[in-house]
């Protein structure tokens, strides 16, 4: 330790430096959190939307065969 520095001084530094480090990576993991569950809302949005397209698809398609048997008979 250099004269200015008491070894206490030393001590609280590191301390100081490994409090700052730690709530940095905490930080990092909440907005870790935080990505997850928004990829997830995104993930299950693009599920719902799927499923409704593909009820519609099934509609339209469905209507379209009960017209083209209606015209044959």
């Amino acid at each position: 330790a250099t004269l200015e520095c008491t070894p206490n001084q030393e001590v609280l530094k590191v301390e100081q430096a490994f409090q700052d480090r730690t709530e940095h990576v905490e930080s990092l993991i909440e907005i870790e959190e935080r990505n997850k569950s928004q990829i997830q809302e995104n993930m299950q949005e693009e599920v719902i939307q799927k499923l409704v397209l593909r009820q519609q698809l099934k509609r339209s398609h469905h209507k379209k065969e009960e017209t083209f048997s209606r015209s044959r008979t």
